[in-house]
């Protein structure tokens, strides 16, 4: 004996963005930590020409703790540098795929709903209209996920 699927209600049921943006970060949450380290090391890459500004001057009024001098203060600067490009590259890396996996999986599971629909019931308004919400629709939520 086969059952029936029983129909889905219209529209479904609202469910709290943070539980959606929580369940996409869970299927794939190592290029998502990946993502964040990388971020938090741009943000602190760009402390050190400031640092290293306060260290030259220091320097220069002879006030500077034993152990800086000029090269070293570069050697900082140019590690700055290279930790800023760094978490640059990781962060664009993991971000496109990171996206662009997350908006397939959104539009997926958009249309397999729209799918399992009854067919007098599939869509509230036209084919058109449905189809071209799918790609702005599902734009916003892997950035804003990426972004927390």
């Amino acid at each position: 004996m086969t059952t029936q699927p029983r129909p889905l209600a219209w529209p479904p049921a609202a469910r709290p963005t943070w539980k959606l943006i929580g369940r996409r970060i869970r299927c794939q949450p190592l290029p998502y930590r990946f993502n964040n380290l990388s971020q938090v090391a741009m943000m602190l890459a760009n402390l050190v020409p400031g640092l290293v500004s306060r260290e030259f001057f220091n320097l220069l009024s002879h006030q500077a703790p034993a152990g800086f001098n000029f090269w070293t203060l570069m050697a900082f600067l140019a590690l700055g540098a290279l930790v800023r490009m760094g978490g640059f590259f990781g962060a664009t890396r993991t971000f496109t795929s990171f996206t662009a996996l997350s908006q397939t999986l959104l539009q997926k599971n958009l249309l397999r709903h729209i799918l399992r629909r009854p067919g007098a019931q599939a869509l509230p308004e036209s084919t058109g209209e449905t189809i071209s919400r799918f790609r702005p629709d599902v734009f916003g939520l892997p950035r804003f996920a990426i972004i927390l």
